[in-house]
């Protein structure tokens, strides 16, 4: 509880490292005192006990401040200057869910002024321009001006996309619609751009094939881990039913695609269960991979691998 309340702590008002740092070894220098402490006098317990919550706060917001990128030296946010041109080499490593008007993507910076430096950022392109694709690197010239924030929700207590982005290390947006930029003919990442065309004809197969726009988007929510395609009615019925947590991707999907493999794969296991065991981690680390690697999916494939090597170790 008391690391959860250094998380939260940190978020609420964000101490500086130093400030971090500082209050971390005094309370790790006063842990270790009053355990020694402790061992000669009974009573002093509770003292121990509450240099542990100071202490466990402290690594809370240790953990959170670290994981802001901007902390990095080399971030990009860190070499921008104001009324100077910026020259952008990024490489496109995701695709979200396009509007009526953009296209959306999110893009890893790999050099600003040929000076390299890391971070990520939201693109926006109009629906006329030609299509990005993960693994591709695009050269963009743009300024300042053009290298916006996330805008905050203009309405009270609605969805802040802002702040969701935030969370993800994404702080900044550029719109390419004004914006010079040109793609490299050559992908630069092709494992990345493989796993999109992957996802990309799994998706038109079952677009193909399922003609009920809701079952096709059930399907492209259990199997590939996108739900944007579901319709508000059809989510609605799955809350009111207490089963929304069967559209998001988990151990429960995991264990069940376990499970059918052990019974489709039995044959081979009486014939040899080191394949046996190497062929099912690696399909269920297939399966991890088509979705996106979610900290859900991740965290449960990783869980069942071990717990498919003990069971087969036994």
């Amino acid at each position: 509880m008391s690391l959860i309340i250094g998380i939260w702590l940190q978020y609420l008002i964000p101490f500086s490292f130093n400030s971090i740092i500082i209050g971390l070894s005094l309370s790790i220098i006063a842990l270790i005192a009053s355990h020694f402490w402790q061992n000669k006098q009974f009573h002093s317990k509770p003292i121990f006990t509450l240099f542990l919550v100071f202490t466990s706060i402290f690594i809370g917001a240790f953990i959170t401040h670290q994981s802001d990128e901007r902390t990095n030296p080399n971030h990009y946010t860190h070499f921008i200057k104001k009324d100077a041109a910026v020259l952008l080499k990024l490489n496109i490593s995701k695709v979200l869910k396009p509007t009526a008007y953009y296209k959306s993507y999110i893009a890893e910076i790999n050099s600003l002024n040929n000076q390299k430096v890391n971070g990520k950022i939201l693109l926006k392109t109009p629906q006329s321009k030609p299509d990005l694709l993960p693994g591709m690197t695009i050269h963009v010239l743009t300024d300042f001006e053009q290298l916006k924030s996330i805008p905050s929700p203009k309405n009270p207590f609605s969805f802040d996309y802002s702040k969701f982005m935030a969370y993800q290390n994404i702080f900044h947006q550029i719109n390419l619609n004004h914006t010079a930029f040109s793609p490299d003919k050559t992908l630069t990442n092709q494992w990345e751009n493989f796993i999109f065309q992957l996802r990309t004809y799994l998706k038109q197969n079952i677009d193909l094939n399922i003609h009920d726009k809701d079952v096709r988007a059930l399907l492209n929510a259990l199997l590939l881990g996108e739900r944007q395609d579901l319709s508000p009615e059809v989510y609605q019925n799955f809350q009111s039913a207490g089963t929304v947590h069967i559209l998001a991707i988990s151990g429960l999907h995991i264990g069940i695609l376990l499970i059918f493999l052990n019974f489709l794969f039995k044959p081979v296991k009486n014939i040899s269960k080191p394949v046996f065991l190497i062929l099912t981690i690696l399909i269920l680390w297939l399966y991890a991979l088509l979705t996106g690697f979610s900290p859900s999916v991740l965290r449960a494939v990783i869980m069942f691998s071990f717990l498919q090597i003990g069971l087969q170790l036994k």
